[in-house]
């Protein structure tokens, strides 16, 4: 054998002891996941209902199913910055995004140009809850139905507001599809996130909101913000004389403010796999569905072959029906 040939020999067998090296490697990192704390993003501000769902999730994740996991908050642009990050994010199961209806199914009907794709970009890794949304007035107006609301604000042109969770929000683009079916017009005001939209709300500054049950309810029970109606078929058992919207006569609409854990589309079939099962044994503890019911919520126990099914049906009624209303944010 020639030198030539023998050195070429020795490098294609270099090359492949590095590359089965390289994958068990790989493998192994795989087997061994998670092997350091993961992150789950929430593309909001702390305090509103994205927010208060993550912590409780990441807390069970950490205690009951050993998976170390820790909330970064990385709100702006409603909703985009964060979510936007978790896309161009390592696809290693180690940065999480908690998604919902607003930038997974909402965003992409709302703007032309998005720095991301929702349906390319992400893979669903597990549903977690659903919850009714709350059509919220200020405690302050003199108001007990939403009849009642639909006259004050036709009798008094520009007095009244709308108070949002950022441009592009669920609470921003449900609220202005509930407006628009009842023939109303008010300023809206954006706020950074849903805690200061509240403070706001109870101080009388602002009016009128759309928000999470779970983080409306406390409000609500406390007298300090009225609901006048909730987005779900059925009345909710948290609220149980508060009507649904449909109910009220005024309005066609029904709205669920789901949520789950989303990994970059190219992670690993194996890590998505290990997140699915340890995500499934959460919701489907007694546990678990006891607590999201307590405040209003479904939980979602979406099996792995429905979860993409789920998104792409949900992407394709809310592109309608917000092209239907003529919303649109660039």
């Amino acid at each position: 054998m020639s030198m030539i040939r023998l050195r070429m020999k020795f490098a294609l067998m270099a090359a492949t002891t590095a590359l089965m090296l390289g994958l068990a490697g790989h493998a192994s990192a795989q087997s061994d996941f998670p092997s350091r704390p993961i992150r789950l993003v929430i593309p909001t501000a702390a305090g509103g209902g994205f927010d208060i769902l993550g912590r409780q999730v990441a807390q069970r994740l950490t205690e009951d199913q050993k998976v170390n996991m820790v909330v970064e908050n990385r709100p702006g642009a409603g909703t985009i910055t964060g979510t936007e990050h978790v896309a161009r994010s390592a696809p290693d199961g180690y940065t999480l995004m908690l998604g919902g209806v607003s930038n997974i199914a909402l965003n992409p009907a709302l703007f032309r140009k998005l720095p991301y794709d929702a349906k390319k970009d992400f893979v669903p890794v597990g549903f977690l809850a659903t919850y009714p949304t709350v059509f919220l007035v200020a405690a302050s107006l003199p108001v007990n139905n939403l009849r009642e609301f639909v006259s004050l604000v036709r009798d008094n042109p520009g007095k009244y507001n709308f108070a949002t969770a950022g441009v592009g929000t669920a609470q921003h683009i449900w609220g202005e599809i509930v407006l628009k079916q009842l023939g109303l017009n008010m300023e809206t005001v954006h706020y950074k996130g849903a805690a200061p939209a509240h403070q706001d709300m109870i101080a009388g500054r602002v009016h009128f909101t759309m928000e999470n049950i779970s983080a409306a309810r406390g409000f609500i029970q406390a007298g300090r913000l009225k609901a006048l109606g909730v987005s779900s078929t059925q009345r909710s058992p948290q609220l149980p004389d508060t009507p649904t919207l449909i109910e009220t006569g005024l309005l066609d609409f029904e709205a669920g403010s789901w949520m789950a854990v989303f990994a970059p589309s190219a992670t690993p079939p194996q890590v998505v796999e290990r997140l699915r099962e340890a995500i499934g044994t959460l919701v489907r503890s007694p546990e678990y569905i006891a607590r999201i019911q307590g405040i209003g919520g479904m939980p979602m126990n979406i099996a792995a072959a429905e979860q993409q099914p789920f998104m792409d049906r949900e992407l394709a009624r809310w592109d309608k029906l917000i092209r239907s209303t003529g919303i649109q944010l660039d």
